[in-house]
């Protein structure tokens, strides 16, 4: 596609930090990372999303993840990353050209915590926070943890 921010990237049109190429993906650090490191790997083939591949991407696909795995050997992170695709806007695809975000640092233990404060919101128990703490998603899941540990969590019954 002439316009999509990604292939206009692969062609050398819009600079990027290029950390890993071959002839299927291209891969470049995120210009808003979440963690500390936070990698692109984007194929060379146009997919606008997962939810638009064919039977015939799926090799393709596979290879996005094995170069992500290549890239998380290069930097020594291989005991601990992740790799993720964003399936549509409501799950925060805003570039729609199919691509893995490899994660790893930090964001990881904050997308754990932020899952089990929900868990823990959907089973009912409260959390000794101020207001302005439970806005923020980071700061209340680092309260859970910290509840957690110290035992200060109390149980307040859905009815």
């Amino acid at each position: 596609m002439n316009d999509c921010l990604f292939c206009r990237i692969i062609r050398g049109e819009i600079p990027s930090k290029k950390v890993y190429e071959d002839e299927h993906t291209y891969a470049f650090d995120d210009i808003n990372p979440q963690a500390p490191t936070h990698v692109l790997v984007v194929p060379k083939k146009h997919v606008r999303g997962l939810k638009e591949a064919m039977a015939e991407d799926a090799e393709l696909i596979g290879y996005c993840q094995l170069a992500a795995a290549n890239i998380a050997r290069q930097r020594s992170i291989e005991d601990g990353y992740r790799t993720v695709l964003n399936v549509g806007p409501r799950a925060g695809q805003s570039v729609f050209h199919l691509h893995v975000h490899c994660w790893a640092g930090e964001i990881c233990n904050g997308l754990r915590d932020r899952a089990a404060l929900r868990l823990f919101q959907v089973c009912g128990f409260a959390l000794e926070a101020s207001p302005r703490e439970r806005q923020d998603p980071d700061s209340t899941a680092h309260i859970l943890v910290h509840n957690l540990g110290q035992k200060k969590l109390s149980f307040r019954p859905k009815i």
